[in-house]
């Protein structure tokens, strides 16, 4: 079967066009890069910028506008990046901070990191082409290593001890995102929030075909020890299913949160929180209110499991005590 990427586009494009009737004409064009045998129609153009420029809010949009003015140094970014980074970065703003970023290039995004965190930001760049050292004229500190060489990480980590944010937009493939990822969390002393760019490539064939299992899988893989943390917390340990690995799950203890975007995962690392979640009532009794979950008479939900490549018909069960019990099915109708 072969996939039909205009049918797609034009969908994609007709569904965000239903909305958007802003006049944003006063923002600057976007400079897109596409394959060489496709191009986006002007009415497209239109509907992609605009959408794009609404998506942003304050802090995304001055991020944008300080990575774009550095039209000097070539960049490149995917557009769904600035609110994740506003997101996620935003109250690093105004504050003495320490930002790494992995992946020099030209040294667009690292300067403008520079500008959007402000004057009190120390930004450092990894790379290991020699050449990136040119950048150290712009102000930027430029160290030159390899991501995926642990020794590397072991003494850059040790004697750089008060950094706050890691960006990996290196060399993208897993065993170099994978490495990185486990030098952090070995070697952190302080609260990091380690972000990778690129996760996309998971999903490319040329990666796929050397690995069994991609980035992206292993981050889904921790998200489940991220929710096992609370087996540790004294309570329903009779609802917990006896297979789980305890030392695996203490193993990523020091991660407090994931997060995910298009193309992009970012994780809080901080050895120094609690592994234990606990369960808090805001009053020293419990609620007298009757347990009625197992009311009702709907019991169960059929739904397209969201996997694109092997999507699946999947059933969610649930214990009912009515004697008429029925089924949702929220499946996609086909005409």
């Amino acid at each position: 079967m072969t996939f039909d990427w205009q049918l797609a586009n034009e969908c994609f494009i007709n569904e965000m066009s239903a909305d958007k009737n802003t006049d944003l004409c006063n923002q600057p064009d976007l400079i897109i890069d596409t394959d060489e045998n496709l191009s986006w129609a002007s009415e497209e153009l239109v509907i992609l910028k605009n959408s794009f420029f609404e998506s942003l809010d304050t802090h995304a949009l001055e991020l944008f506008n300080a990575w774009s003015n550095k039209s000097e140094h070539c960049s490149l970014k995917v557009s769904t990046y600035f609110q994740a980074y506003a997101d996620q970065l935003h109250s690093y703003r105004g504050r003495n901070c320490t930002l790494v970023e992995i992946g020099v290039m030209e040294g667009g995004s690292l300067l403008a990191w520079k500008e959007w965190l402000g004057p009190g930001a120390r930004v450092i760049g990894i790379d290991i082409n020699p050449e990136a050292k040119e950048l150290e004229k712009e102000g930027i500190e430029i160290i030159i290593g390899n991501q995926a060489d642990p020794t590397f990480w072991e003494v850059f980590l040790k004697e750089n001890n008060d950094i706050d944010i890691i960006i990996d937009d290196g060399g993208h493939q897993y065993f170099q995102q994978a490495l990185t990822f486990f030098c952090i969390l070995c070697h952190a002393k302080r609260k990091i929030q380690f972000i990778v760019e690129d996760t996309s490539t998971s999903f490319f064939s040329n990666f796929l075909e050397q690995n069994e299992e991609s980035f992206v899988s292993l981050m889904k893989q921790v998200i489940d020890n991220l929710n096992l943390k609370q087996i540790f917390s004294k309570k329903g340990l009779s609802n917990w299913r006896n297979d789980i690995d305890l030392q695996i799950v203490k193993e990523y203890q020091k991660i407090q949160s994931l997060c995910f975007y298009s193309g992009l995962i970012s994780m809080k690392i901080d050895p120094l929180k609690g592994l234990i979640p606990l369960y808090l009532y805001n009053v020293n009794r419990r609620t007298k209110k009757e347990d009625l979950r197992h009311s009702g008479c709907i019991t169960g939900v059929k739904f397209t499991w969201p996997d694109p490549i092997q999507p699946r018909d999947v059933l969610f069960k649930g214990l009912v005590e009515s004697k008429n019990k029925l089924l949702v099915d929220v499946r996609k109708k086909t005409k």
